[in-house]
């Protein structure tokens, strides 16, 4: 019995190894189909929690190889390690919040709400640790992650509770400006030998957890949210930092200004949150009220410009597009980046493909890694009905650099692509999946594709 047994395993484990020896050699040649006449590149090395410290710095390497799930695990068993230090608490319940809402894990996303509980309650105020923090009061949440749970409800089927606490957070927002603006007067009042013109504040604008870029216009296109490729070991934290202004004690203007530029970044993000939310509800006279209020409020930002023209752009009001544009091309001149892509936009969406077509090849040419412009220039063959270029030119960019230019709407585009136009779709997608799967191991935990 015990040979039998022995034999019965020893053929087990043969099957098994030709198995996944088969499975290799199946994956080397649909590589080699895609890669060809390239040589493959080299496979990314796959980490997870079991590579890294059970610390602030593991979990900065797994967010900078995009490996949300492992990111939510960490992030949870650091929250559970920190419980009893508020901050910590909830930045690392902060940090699994992102990394769940990547991987579209709405129910656990409710799960941790719910543990975190009601923001408001004594044990998120500073006042609740004296020895700790001496005479320093207001709320230890982090602005962002009242941001997250307003906008929790959205994903979770409730959107007019999303505007409802959006509306909430921005009037404290104006509330607190306008504090800002009274205590600019006194202490300036205080001292006439205080220049009242200083400047802003130098701000990396990567260390705000409100920079636009982080969470720009959730609804409508894709966002990045506050985990990117440019965070490092430094601002990590900073990301998610920033409680409310409680406690207006200042001791000069340039502390002043430091919270009153923070306030304004987050005023920008709120509005711009609810500009979108009013998109989805279709709502398009409170969408005009707060792109109107937001270009009254900075009217010289090319970024925030080139924002509001796009989404006049959907709303099909094309002169007040235009208007935005034309306010980017004063500022920025004719030829600059912003410029060229702000009109890149308004030709696609006035089917003026073949200008649309020599901006977006300048654009290329002039930042070859710029996926936006690749991802647009192939919809403007497609749309020229040269479904050949466009299939091209997004294989040619995940052949260029699979790790990073795994992107989900060169991805989705490219599948519909093929679809529409490849000799045997369903192996061009075999192929392209399998190239994803050993490149960019995490697509799939955040994504479902056909």
């Amino acid at each position: 019995m015990t040979n039998f047994l022995g034999k019965r395993t020893t053929n087990q484990n043969i099957y098994k190894k030709i198995v996944e020896e088969t499975e290799q050699q199946t994956i080397k040649r649909l590589l080699e189909d895609f890669f060809s006449p390239m040589k493959c590149p080299e496979l990314p090395v796959i980490i997870n929690i079991n590579h890294v410290s059970k610390d602030e710095e593991g979990l900065l390497k797994l967010a900078i190889d995009k490996s949300w799930k492992n990111v939510a695990e960490l992030s949870k068993f650091l929250s559970e390690k920190f419980k009893d230090s508020p901050e910590d608490y909830l930045h690392y319940q902060l940090c699994q919040l992102q990394a769940l809402r990547k991987i579209k894990n709405y129910s656990e996303i409710e799960n941790v709400i719910n543990e975190i509980g009601d923001l408001n309650l004594p044990i998120y105020k500073f006042e609740n640790y004296k020895k700790r923090f001496h005479n320093k009061k207001g709320s230890l949440v982090p602005f962002s992650l009242r941001v997250f749970y307003a906008e929790s409800h959205h994903f979770l089927g409730n959107t007019q509770k999303t505007i409802t606490q959006l509306y909430y957070l921005h009037t404290k927002c104006v509330r607190e400006l306008n504090l800002c603006k009274k205590y600019q007067l006194e202490m300036t009042q205080k001292n006439s030998n205080i220049n009242n013109n200083l400047n802003r504040p130098s701000i990396f604008k990567e260390n705000l957890e409100n920079e636009l870029s982080f969470n720009f216009i959730p609804p409508i296109t894709s966002t990045k949210y506050h985990f990117t490729n440019s965070i490092n070991s430094n601002n990590l934290r900073l990301v998610f930092d920033g409680v409310e202004i409680d406690d207006f004690q200042f001791n000069n203007l340039d502390e002043l200004f430091e919270k009153q530029f923070i306030l304004q970044q987050r005023e920008q993000w709120i509005l711009f949150s609810l500009t979108n939310y009013h998109l989805y509800d279709q709502n398009y006279e409170l969408v005009s009220k707060h792109l109107f209020e937001l270009y009254s409020k900075y009217p010289k930002d090319p970024v925030l410009l080139s924002m509001i023209g796009r989404i006049h752009l959907k709303m099909s009001d094309l002169n007040s597009a235009q208007k935005m544009f034309k306010g980017v091309e004063d500022i920025t001149g004719l030829t600059s980046f912003y410029s060229l892509r702000n009109g890149a936009f308004y030709n696609i969406f006035t089917e003026n493909y073949e200008e649309a077509l020599e901006i977006l090849k300048e654009l290329c040419e002039r930042d070859p890694d710029d996926l936006v412009s690749i991802n647009n220039l192939a919809i403007v063959h497609f749309y020229l009905s040269n479904i050949d270029k466009a299939i091209q030119l997004i294989e040619n960019t995940i052949k260029k650099n699979p790790k990073d230019n795994i992107q989900y709407n060169l991805i989705k585009n490219l599948l519909m692509f093929y679809e529409i136009g490849a000799k045997d779709p369903e192996n061009k997608k075999k192929i392209l999946k399998t190239v994803i799967s050993q490149y960019n191991n995490t697509f799939f935990e955040r994504y479902n594709i056909d």
